[in-house]
């Protein structure tokens, strides 16, 4: 009577992937997390808040927001597209944003849909002010990043957890590859 032979248990290599897939979800996850929060600070541009027109140029097209120094009544401002010249629709923003940088609080005064990267942002505020113009994410760039913030630990890490569990119970089960190789 001959026994049936069995599987030697999975190479040690095996055992780097899981670990590996799990690093890399949460890798991703933090990636999402930071692009995050800074895409919605981020600054295209600085330009003096002295009524006149800049031209200037955003990363890219679609909304923007347009800051201002904290603590004081939004400016008035205009944004065109250069290349139309039309001028485009300032909304307020949706929610309240405010940010630090270079020891200076702004917030979000206006947000503005840029159909190109090239505009003329004008704003009217007192001598020596400043206005900042950056790309705001927001829509199906917002969604997929915070489902991304999410998706990719939880996937990735449990796919790699279960990949670990049943790679664990099928090396109990399993007899040594020396003793494998041995013993056929």
């Amino acid at each position: 009577m001959t026994m049936p032979s069995t599987k030697p248990r999975p190479h040690a290599a095996w055992w780097i992937a899981p670990p590996l897939v799990i690093v890399v979800g949460i890798g991703l996850g933090i990636f999402c997390a930071v692009r995050l929060f800074t895409g919605t600070f981020q600054v295209d541009a600085t330009v003096p808040a002295d009524g006149q027109p800049h031209p200037v140029r955003v990363d890219d097209t679609g909304r923007q927001l347009v800051w201002v120094r904290d603590g004081a009544p939004p400016p008035p401002c205009t944004v065109e597209d250069s290349v139309t010249g039309q001028p485009l629709t300032l909304d307020p923003p949706t929610g309240t944003y405010t940010k630090t940088t270079g020891g200076m609080r702004w917030q979000a005064a206006y947000t503005v849909d840029a159909p190109h990267r090239e505009l003329v942002l004008s704003c009217d505020a007192a001598p020596g002010e400043q206005t900042q113009i950056g790309s705001a994410l927001s829509g199906s760039g917002l969604t997929t990043t915070i489902v991304g913030v999410f998706l990719f630990p939880f996937l990735l890490g449990g796919a790699g957890l279960l990949w670990l569990v049943l790679l664990a119970v099928t090396w109990s089960r399993r007899p040594p590859r020396t003793a494998a190789r041995t013993a056929g």
